[in-house]
């Protein structure tokens, strides 16, 4: 059983897949602090993770049977809509995280505790949202 799971992993695109997260977290981590951005190494990492990113979907594509992500997948509107959807709120709720106690900080001149403080309303509401939503999915 475990060997025929092991056996459904599709080497190339693990690989490929993997490849280009790795090099993009290393641009990541070590652009700006390690190295400077204008570095070769933090230069030639995107386009490196680029190419694998490319290589990955042909591997997708050629392979489709035994492929890590099926490319039919991708062209169901509503998945592409869903996955634009959570992709947007995501974004929203990390920037609203990042940016408001930062805001608190600069604008009102509170302390960095007092703006966790300020803080707690917004993380309580989105807990409580995402419990909520978690729930009436799962009675739908």
């Amino acid at each position: 059983m475990l060997a025929e799971k092991l056996a459904q992993l599709h080497g190339a695109g693990l690989a490929t897949l993997l490849g280009s997260i790795i090099c993009l977290l290393l641009v990541l981590d070590a652009g700006g602090s390690k190295y400077p951005w204008n570095n070769g190494r933090i230069i030639a990492l995107p386009m490196i993770a680029f190419v694998l990113m490319i290589c990955f979907i042909t591997v997708q594509i050629v392979w489709s049977k035994t492929a890590t992500v099926t490319p039919r997948i991708f062209v169901q509107r509503s998945i592409m809509v869903t996955f634009f959807a959570m992709f947007a709120g995501g974004a929203t709720v990390m920037s609203t995280l990042y940016y408001l106690p930062i805001s608190f900080q600069s604008v009102k001149g509170v302390s960095a505790v007092e703006s966790g403080i300020r803080l707690l309303p917004t993380i309580i509401g989105q807990a409580a949202g995402s419990l909520t939503g978690g729930i009436g999915i799962q009675k739908v």
